[in-house]
């Protein structure tokens, strides 16, 4: 891929209607280089195929995330407004980019043993993100020491499920399910 310019930019917008309109096999080089208003060769100057035109999708959109997520969680203090800040953050961002969303989460996964590796690799970012709230909040008295991998694991799962469940019932979590989900980590089930 070439560097990243206002053209390459163009191509990953149109690519990102498309590829959510049309699903990843259905969509044509042709169509995205339509709607971007370049022509198909344009395209291939700036990515090597669609799965690369793809993926620079994807990454753009998990750049854009971290960089909002980043900036808000700047703004809490302690762990546990972090993470609250996190699942909402998390809802209002998908909720903008739902049929994109929507089209990664459900349906790019069929797309290959390559695919799910490189998305795994992907979400690592953002697993990581959270790995490095709870290691502080261990580091600082917050949470009594505890397993980071695992528990980034149980949260970032759980904040999953909310949105593939917000897809389906379109309620996304909004900030009283944020408290609700962090409580249930930090106090468990105990009475």
């Amino acid at each position: 891929m070439k560097m990243k310019n206002d053209k390459a930019q163009q191509i990953i917008v149109a690519a990102a209607g498309v590829f959510a309109r049309e699903g990843f096999h259905k969509a044509t080089v042709e169509e995205i280089a339509r709607k971007a208003g370049v022509g198909k060769g344009t395209v291939y100057e700036y990515f090597e195929s669609k799965d690369d035109l793809f993926r620079a999708m994807i990454r753009e959109g998990v750049q854009l995330f971290l960089k909002v997520l980043a900036a808000e969680l700047a703004c809490e203090d302690g762990v546990r407004a972090k993470l609250i800040r996190f699942v909402e953050v998390s809802a209002c961002f998908l909720k903008e980019h739902e049929s994109q969303a929507r089209f990664i989460m459900e349906d790019a996964w069929g797309l290959g043993k390559s695919f799910c590796q490189w998305m795994a690799e992907t979400r690592q970012e953002l697993s990581g993100l959270v790995r490095e709230i709870i290691e502080e909040g261990v580091k600082k008295g917050e949470l009594r020491p505890v397993d980071p991998d695992l528990v980034t694991k149980v949260f970032t799962g759980a904040n999953h499920a909310l949105i593939v469940s917000a897809f389906s019932t379109g309620e996304y979590p909004d900030r009283e399910m944020a408290t609700s989900l962090v409580d249930l980590l930090f106090q468990g089930l105990q009475p």
